[in-house]
């Protein structure tokens, strides 16, 4: 490891543990974030030691990740975040489990159909029967007219593939209030059929958005619950976490055979890949931050791409950034949130705008704490956001808001228990 990465991720891992120290929970705001990218900057460092990497990439991560810690420390100074206990309603989240149990196997079903669907219209399309191997080679044709943009799906389809990202959010919440392991299964459901989704047009990214969704759920239920907050990782979520980051790998690997319609691979170029899609990230955005002269400033365009262009203020393409060369012949078009957040306000401007993410984000984690449902759509949002923060900004998918605000609204259809 290059010397002059020690410093910025020493002051990374530092903020993590004082804010951790301050606000006594790693799910706090200005602890989670730092945390996080302290994993998502050392672990490229560590396993993609060829990529380029300038220093000046990481200092500007490091830096927005602090200005988020200070905009924390604003909203809650000190230990306040635990004050006003008397305010808790302590069955904030449980008298919504029924609601939680139900959201999740309406939305799982509707999304099941949607997948019936997406088989059933591409076998038209592509005049293939339902046999095995024609089933096998649907992927790859699915992935060839994506990428010439000649795949457009009906309204019914895109209407029933839709609630797959409000299923996972669902299954998220219920996996945290769930007492039983019987209940496991329909909490598991929206991801395997995000897997069927995925194996299906090739896609790795409906899988990683419906977990993020579901992990994002599930770390904002345990806030409202208040279940062991001290600990980032109970016994249930280090397993799950675990098994879920074995099981993506291997399907990085299947769909990428899917692609290639079950080309023979060289194990070389395999590698080379996979390392491109894990830690890519890191070299692509230092690049670029070291080599930009003048920003375009957008305004908050950037990184909630999908909301201006559902509003029409902006024509948002395929793949969004051009792709950039970081190693040989190795190129990608992944350069993080944070380019999308410079791109907007500066790299000044980026830390200010770290400082509001913080302390809105801390205000919704107290709220949160205390029992008010509403504050969990911003908070949620957060560690969504955060958690999808390597590849680009969660809010360029209309789907992942929409999802939010849905399943949360949910929660008002019922009467909020009285105080006893």
């Amino acid at each position: 490891m290059n010397s002059a990465f020690i410093l910025p991720l020493m002051l990374l891992l530092i903020a993590a543990l004082t804010l951790r120290t301050i606000h006594k929970s790693w799910f706090s705001p200005g602890a989670f974030f730092p945390l996080l990218w302290f994993f998502f900057t050392i672990i490229p460092i560590i396993f993609a030691i060829e990529y380029p990497t300038p220093v000046f990439g990481i200092w500007v991560i490091t830096a927005f990740c602090i200005s988020i810690g200070v905009g924390s420390l604003l909203a809650v100074p000190g230990n306040n975040l635990w004050s006003n206990s008397s305010m808790l309603n302590t069955h904030s989240m449980t008298e919504y489990s029924k609601t939680v149990q139900w959201g999740t196997a309406v939305t799982s079903f509707l999304s099941l159909i949607g997948i019936f669907f997406l088989i059933r219209y591409t076998t038209m399309k592509f005049q293939l029967d339902y046999s095995f191997f024609s089933l096998l080679a649907l992927p790859n044709q699915i992935s060839v007219e994506r990428n010439y943009e000649l795949l457009v799906y009906p309204l019914h389809l895109k209407f029933f593939l839709y609630w797959l990202f409000p299923a996972a959010l669902f299954a998220g919440v219920g996996f945290a209030l769930a007492k039983s392991k019987k209940q496991y299964f329909l909490y598991f459901s929206p991801l395997f059929i995000s897997v069927m989704k995925g194996t299906l047009e090739t896609t790795r990214s409906t899988i990683l958005l419906a977990l993020v969704l579901w992990l994002a759920g599930y770390a904002g239920a345990r806030v409202a619950q208040r279940d062991n907050l001290k600990h980032f990782f109970d016994k249930k979520s280090f397993i799950f976490i675990s098994i879920a980051s074995i099981v993506f790998v291997f399907l990085f690997v299947a769909l990428q055979w899917l692609r290639e319609a079950g080309g023979d691979f060289v194990a070389e170029l395999l590698i080379e890949r996979i390392k491109l899609y894990f830690f890519g990230y890191l070299s692509a955005f230092s690049l670029w931050v070291s080599s930009v002269q003048n920003v375009d400033i957008t305004l908050g365009m950037t990184t909630f791409a999908g909301p201006f262009s559902f509003l029409g203020i902006i024509d948002r393409e395929l793949g969004f950034y051009d792709s950039t060369t970081i190693y040989g012949l190795t190129s990608t078009n992944v350069y993080t949130a944070l380019r999308g957040i410079i791109n907007d306000f500066s790299i000044v401007g980026s830390l200010v705008f770290g400082m509001g993410i913080g302390f809105g984000a801390t205000m919704a984690f107290q709220k949160s704490l205390q029992g008010y449902i509403f504050w969990l759509i911003p908070l949620t949002m957060f560690y969504a956001f955060t958690l999808y923060a390597p590849l680009i900004s969660i809010f360029h998918y209309n789907s992942v808001i929409a999802s939010l605000v849905i399943v949360f609204s949910t929660f008002f259809l019922i009467p909020r228990p009285a105080a006893e």
